[in-house]
C-alpha cells in the first residue's frame, strides 16, 4: 500500500470510529410511536421524526434514544417571537449566514441553491463540495476545526444566523451548553435516524422552509421521489433476487446493516436479496467473521465494501479472501467519488439524491433493467 493510500485509509477508519461507531446502539434502537407517524396534515409523507402542518411556520423534530424521547419545535418567522415554551425555539427566517456541522446539511443547502450562506464548516477533510473548497482556499470560510470539539471563539466570529448540527444521543442538549449561550439558534437534525433513503432525503423540505424555499426544496424532492419510485417499480418485475451481502469489518468485528436499515432498505428496493433481512434492527449490528462467512456462502455481491480496490481490500483484512463473493468480481465500495482528503460525495450528495444511488445498485444487480446509466457513487472492485 503507498502512503497515500495508508494515510486515506488512516482518515476514513478516524472518522468511522468518530462518527459510526458511537451510533451502532443507538441507530439499533426501535423507533417509538411519535405524535407525528399518525397525523394525516403532515408535509413529510417520509419522514417520521419530523412534522409540519401545511402552511404553518411551526416544525417539530422528534429524537429517541430508546427508553427516553424528546422532542423541539422550530418557530420560522422574521419577527421576534414572545413567551417561547421550554420546547419551543425562534428561528428568525431566511437565514443567510450559517455554520454547517456536517456534511449532509452541505449536501442539503448545494441542493436548494444556499452554499454561499455556509460561513463556517468542521472537519474538512470529510467534505467533498468543490465550492465550499474554494471558499476554504480563499479563507472565506471559518474552519471550526473537528465536529466532536467546535472551536467556539472561531464560531462566534463567523456572526451566523444559526448552527445546523445532528443529533446523536441526548447527551447531545447537555454537551452543547456553551454553544446556547452563544445567542446563535442550534438547528439539530436528525435525519439520519430515519429508516429509509426517501425518508432521510425529504428533509429538504425543512431546509427549504428556513430559506424561504419551500417551494423549490418541494420540486426538488418531488423529482427526487418520482425518479426513485419509477425505478422501483421497474425493478419489482423482477423475479430474481441476487443473495447481496453488506457491511464491512472495523479490526476484528464486522458491523452489518440491520435487516430495517438504511441500507437494507436500498438492497430490497434496488431488487436484491439481503443475506441479513430477517434482521429487524435498524442500525449496524457488530458480528464475527465466522457468521458472516457461513451466512454469506452462497452470496453473489458485496455491496459496501471500503477500499478503493481489491489489492487494497485483501491488504486491510486477509480474511476477507475466505468469502467466496471475494473472487466473484462483484465486489462493490461507494468510493467512487472520493477526494485527495479523504471526503466521500456518497455520504454528501448521494444522501440527498437516493435515487441515484438506487439506480447504482440495481445498476450493479439487475444491470439490463438500466443498461444506459453509468456508476456514480459506486464502483466495482478490480
Amino acid at each position: 500500500m503507498t502512503f497515500s493510500a495508508f494515510k486515506y485509509s488512516i482518515i476514513n477508519h478516524i472518522a468511522l470510529f468518530i462518527i459510526i461507531i458511537p451510533l451502532l446502539f443507538l441507530c439499533a434502537c426501535s423507533p417509538t410511536s411519535s405524535p407525528q407517524n399518525k397525523a394525516t396534515n403532515n408535509i413529510f409523507r417520509h419522514a417520521q421524526n419530523i412534522y409540519s402542518a401545511p402552511g404553518s411556520n411551526r416544525v417539530t423534530v422528534y429524537f429517541n434514544w430508546g427508553t427516553q424521547s424528546d422532542s423541539i419545535t422550530y418557530i420560522l418567522s422574521d419577527s421576534l417571537i414572545s413567551n417561547l415554551q421550554s420546547h419551543e425555539r425562534h428561528i428568525p427566517t431566511p437565514l443567510s449566514r450559517v455554520v454547517a456541522l456536517s456534511t449532509t446539511h452541505v449536501a442539503m443547502l448545494q441542493e436548494i441553491n444556499e452554499i454561499e450562506s455556509i460561513v463556517g464548516v468542521c472537519d474538512y477533510y470529510r467534505i467533498s463540495n468543490k465550492r465550499i473548497w474554494q471558499k476554504h482556499r480563499a479563507d472565506s470560510l471559518a474552519d471550526l476545526g473537528v465536529s466532536m470539539h467546535v472551536n467556539h471563539e472561531t464560531l462566534i466570529k463567523t456572526q451566523a444566523d444559526a448552527i445546523f448540527k445532528s443529533a446523536f444521543s441526548a447527551h447531545d442538549f447537555k454537551n452543547d451548553k456553551v454553544l446556547h449561550t452563544l445567542n446563535t439558534p442550534l438547528i439539530y437534525t436528525y435525519s439520519w435516524h430515519e429508516q429509509t433513503p426517501l425518508a432521510r432525503a425529504e428533509w429538504i423540505l425543512f431546509f427549504g422552509m428556513l430559506y424561504n424555499k419551500f417551494e423549490l426544496a418541494d420540486s426538488i424532492f418531488s423529482a427526487i421521489e418520482l425518479e426513485y419510485t419509477r425505478i422501483q417499480e421497474r425493478v419489482s418485475a423482477e423475479h430474481t433476487k441476487p443473495l447481496v451481502l453488506s457491511g464491512d469489518m472495523v479490526q476484528d468485528v464486522w458491523y452489518m446493516p440491520g435487516g430495517k436499515s438504511y441500507m437494507a432498505s436500498f438492497i430490497k428496493d434496488a431488487g436484491g436479496n439481503y443475506v441479513f433481512s430477517e434482521n429487524t434492527e435498524t442500525g449496524s449490528v457488530p458480528l464475527n467473521f465466522e457468521y458472516v462467512l457461513q451466512n454469506s456462502r452462497n452470496a453473489t455481491y458485496w455491496i459496501g465494501a471500503q477500499a478503493e480496490n481489491i489489492k487494497e481490500l485483501q491488504e486491510k483484512n486477509p480474511l476477507y479472501a475466505t468469502l467466496p463473493v471475494f473472487s466473484s468480481g462483484n465486489c462493490y465500495s461507494y468510493y467512487a467519488q472520493t477526494n485527495e482528503h479523504g471526503g466521500n460525495n456518497y455520504w454528501e450528495q448521494g444522501y440527498v439524491r437516493p435515487d441515484i444511488v438506487l439506480a447504482d445498485i440495481v445498476r450493479i444487480l439487475h444491470p439490463e433493467i438500466l443498461p444506459q446509466h453509468s456508476l456514480v457513487f459506486y464502483k466495482n472492485l478490480e
